[in-house]
């Protein structure tokens, strides 16, 4: 193997050549995997960038770093994906991705080294193949996915929504950039070695073609999603162009029939003109006002102004024109005028009526025009004169002319009567001509593009300010003389919104298999390096491996042997090859009594033995089916002992033996189910008692009337059986979470005994006169290990229960006592009544569910409070003992493991009512 001295001498000049080839490349690269970015978005599917950095500093030994960062710094100076808006922020975000590229490479140098030592040099095994490939792409990709989006976020690049899929596409173009560009930038830096020479040949072409069959259908599948989208886009722009262009007909429509009731009737009242325009106005919203401008020449003008003072609604009528503070004055003198004689609607545009607007430039051009034409005309955009506020507006003119004797209008200079004038505003009437049928994220822009000027007309909201980009379709509009420009283009939150994952994902899948297909190739070559070496130690390896299969063998019929459950194995001709000693265990049938017996004959010895042999099937049923693990049955034998059995049929692959019978002891399991089902029969009976009381008073409540005291006494019964209700449901939910839980959640601790007895029987409160309390003091008593919480609701049940079952009062004693068991010292608490008392075999069923000694129901209770207690007492390492006899009493003795001087670092501070009443 070349050593790392002989192929990188460590001059300055190789290391100034190492960063100049590490910069070229990792630029070429870059710009490579930036050319198949999906836009928006600053991630490409595949950066192979990544994977050409972590090796050449695995090759160079780290030396090459440098050249990683400045060829990051200089690809994204360089990239148009950072926007024009971002000029000012450019070098820092670039500064910050080149510090993510870098240090991901650096990671993942380090994480393959530190994983693998120098077996990257070969990648001879799987196991090292998988490991680096995995460590340098999933695991370090992480890195410059994160600081690059962050990079990018801070900066104001992309918006805080986008994050999450820009770092998703970001980390899975390094991922298999690297698991794509490492192999093969390895085997093309360490091609000098004769381990690589035969790799090289076998992954660079076959990975150049693969590479180039998936960029093909990648690129395909991009301009394919480009195209769809181009046609979306084209049929909406398509669909604004037409309804925009419905909308300016029918305004230039309404101004057509206003020009023909000007040339029908001149000189007609300015009541009859209003009458007339209101229709119109109420219908267009977006048309601001409709007016009669009379053509006015500098000789008619004194007789113009009187006229129109007597017949418009402005008494001191005179044409006026604006100074350069924007002020009406009166107007100077010209050769003509324009001048705004009638206009609708008043309000708002009285100040309008007599204005010239032949005076303004832009209006100026449209007259002319309209003149020269003797065609309607429409100016360029304006603020409005009337409009207090900036508005879009647009003034569309259609002259008007004298109708000759023979009953047509003769459009000449000198018949003309002056213009029908609609005052358009175009933001409005653009919003109400597209709004129905716009699409979120799609935004467009209409220019005024007549003769060589371009102006803007109108721009939609969410649009970008200033020129948009490259608009996806253009549709030209005429209005009047002028045309306008629809431009069409979908703006970053459509494309982040509308992504279509079918080229992302033919690239990524594409990518994906070739990365497979090349660490297949890697590992076939390494196999086949390694092949050689291995055939020198074939026969030693076979005759180990010979003596582990024997040894393996010999653990699997111990195994067999020792198995707790039975197997019989059964050979193609249906007899029995094979039983363990177990199946005799079980079923009492010696193995050697039915070796070579025919299957039937252990069919028949086991029906002798069940119970209720007609209820089962014959074993050969259980191999009906073809399937692996055919058939299950229960079998329940009574001699030699009673046992339940489960039976399944197992077919081999074995030659000889292609079939097994399985044994199974599910006696506990039978036993375990039928307990459920005898506690859900006493819960739902112990249920229904008070539901079945709080069902009929409360029947008999709504179906029947009682006076106050009968009502009552019911209402107080139904009050009563729901709380026992309630009880039963708290006791029935404590008693699952602890046998759930299994003391998973106590908190064991030394607990001082005498105050926590104290401590509980204060809160019970219990009356003292009639249930006369004792606590047998006890000096030097040990602690307990114990959960407080849990032992205070020991103590509560018990001690409910030495009231509840002493109802003609008496004495209660506690007593304090300590034994040893098992090399461990216990500390007893007896609670002693003198109440009903019960028999010896009573009191072996206290600690079942729903147990009750009482089964008058004049004793309140659910049966469930001692089976907390010994479930809890057990899990604490203690037990229960009790010992009663009928009429005398009950003595109920809880012991609990005492805790060593260890376990009890300080004893538990006893509050002054607890001693109290523990003296009692």
């Amino acid at each position: 193997m070349t050593t790392s001295a002989q192929t990188q001498p460590d001059t300055q000049a190789s290391t100034l050549w190492l960063i100049a080839l590490t910069t070229s490349t990792y630029l070429v690269l870059g710009r490579a995997g930036l050319a198949l970015a999906i836009p928006p978005g600053y991630a490409s599917p595949i950066f192979p960038a990544a994977g050409f950095a972590i090796a050449i500093l695995l090759w160079s030994g780290r030396r090459a770093w440098p050249g990683i960062a400045l060829g990051s710094l200089l690809l994204n100076l360089g990239t148009g994906d950072l926007g024009e808006a971002a000029r000012a922020t450019t070098m820092l975000t670039a500064l910050g991705i080149a510090a993510g590229t870098t240090a991901q490479a650096l990671v993942a140098a380090w994480l393959i080294e530190r994983a693998t030592g120098h077996a990257w040099r070969t990648m001879e095994s799987t196991g090292t193949i998988v490991r680096i490939l995995a460590l340098a792409g999933p695991l370090a990709c992480l890195v410059s996915a994160s600081v690059g989006v962050g990079t990018l976020y801070l900066n104001g690049l992309i918006p805080l929504d986008n994050t999450a899929f820009t770092w998703w596409n970001w980390w899975v173009g390094d991922t298999l950039g690297v698991l794509v560009a490492l192999p093969l930038s390895l085997a093309w830096l360490l091609r000098a070695q004769p381990f690589w020479h035969g790799r090289l040949t076998a992954l660079w072409p076959t990975m150049l073609l693969a590479l180039t069959v998936i960029a093909i259908g990648y690129i395909a599948a991009a301009k394919w999603e480009t195209t769809v989208r181009d046609k979306t886009v084209s049929d909406h722009g398509e669909n604004l162009a037409r309804r925009l262009g419905q909308r300016i007909i029918a305004h230039q429509e309404a101004l057509a029939a206003l020009k023909r009731l000007i040339e029908v009737s001149p000189d007609m009242s300015y009541a009859r003109f209003n009458h007339f325009t209101r229709a119109t106005l109420l219908e267009n919203p977006d048309i601001f006002a409709l007016s009669f401008n009379p053509y006015v020449r500098r000789e008619d003008r004194a007789a113009f102004e009187r006229q129109m003072a007597q017949t418009t609604p402005k008494a001191d009528f005179e044409i006026t024109e604006r100074d350069a503070q924007r002020r009406l004055i009166r107007a100077g003198d010209r050769r003509d005028h324009v001048v705004v004689g009638y206009i609708a609607p008043l309000q708002g545009n009285l100040p309008a009526i007599g204005y010239d607007i032949n005076s303004e430039p832009i209006r100026q051009d449209a007259i002319r025009r309209a003149r020269e034409s003797h065609r309607p005309s429409i100016t360029a955009t304006i603020q409005l004169v009337q409009e207090d506020r900036k508005r879009v507006g647009a003034l569309l003119l259609h002259p008007a002319y004298r109708i000759a004797p023979g009953g047509d209008a003769t459009a000449t200079d000198a018949s003309l009567i002056g213009f029908a004038v609609g005052v358009i505003k175009v933001d409005e009437m653009v919003e109400i001509a597209t709004q129905p049928a716009r699409v979120p994220g799609l935004a467009f822009r209409i220019d005024d593009v007549t003769g060589d000027a371009r102006s803007q007309v109108f721009q939609s909201e969410g649009a970008a300010p200033g020129m948009p980009p490259v608009p996806v379709v253009t549709f030209p509009i005429a209005i009047a003389d002028r045309v306008w420009e629809l431009a069409v283009y979908p703006t970053a939150a459509y494309l982040s919104s509308h992504r279509s994952w079918i080229a992302w994902a033919t690239g990524v899948v594409g990518l994906s298999l070739a990365a497979l297909l090349q660490v297949l190739l890697l590992v076939i070559t390494a196999h086949a390096a390694v092949a050689r070496r291995k055939i020198r130690q074939q026969d030693e390896e076979l005759e180990i491996q010979g003596a582990e299969l024997q040894d393996r063998n010999a653990q699997i019929n111990a195994l067999f042997e020792l198995s707790p459950d039975g197997f019989v194995a059964v050979a193609a001709d249906g007899t029995i090859r094979l039983a363990n000693p177990a199946l005799r265990s079980l079923t009492g049938i010696p193995a050697e009594e039915i070796l070579g017996q025919p299957l039937d004959d252990l069919d028949r010895r086991l029906r002798r033995s069940a119970e209720q042999p007609e209820r089962y099937s014959p074993l050969g049923a259980l191999f009906a089916g073809n399937k692996a693990i055919s058939a299950t049955q229960k079998l329940v034998l009574v001699r030699p002992r009673e046992v339940v059995l489960q039976i399944v049929g197992v077919r081999g692959t074995a030659a000889s033996v292609d079939r097994f019978v399985y044994f199974r002891d599910i006696t506990h399991e039978a036993e375990v189910e039928r307990l459920k089902s005898e506690f859900l029969a006493h819960a739902a009976h112990e249920l229904r008692t008070p539901m079945a009381s709080i069902y009929g008073f409360s029947e008999l409540l709504m179906s029947q009337e009682f006076d106050a005291p009968t009502r009552q006494d019911l209402l107080a019964t139904i009050h009563k059986q729901t709380q026992w209700l309630v009880d039963i449901i708290n006791e029935l939910l404590d008693l699952s979470r602890i046998e759930a839980r299994r003391g998973k959640d106590f908190r064991i601790e030394a607990v001082p005994l005498a105050p926590l007895v104290g401590e509980t029987v204060a809160a019970m409160n219990i009356d003292s006169a009639r249930w006369p309390l004792s606590v047998d003091p006890r000096d030097k008593l040990p602690p307990v290990l114990a959960d407080v919480a849990k032992l205070r609701q020991v103590l509560t049940n018990v001690l409910g229960n030495a009231v509840k079952y002493s109802p003609a009062g008496g004495a209660i004693e506690i007593h304090f006592a300590t034994r040893d068991s098992n090399d461990k010292v216990l500390v007893g608490i007896s609670v002693t009544d003198h109440g009903i008392g019960m028999t010896p075999e009573q009191a072996t069923h206290v600690g079942e569910r729903f147990y009750r000694v009482d089964t008058t129901g004049k004793i309140p209770g659910s049966g469930l409070g001692m089976a907390i207690v010994k479930e809890i007492i057990e899990l604490l390492g203690g037990q229960v003992e009790i010992v009663s006899a009928p009429g005398v009493g009950t003595a109920v003795t809880l012991w609990l493991p005492a805790a060593s001087a260890a376990d009890c670092p300080e004893a538990r501070p006893l509050s002054p009512n607890s001693l109290q009443e523990s003296r009692t």
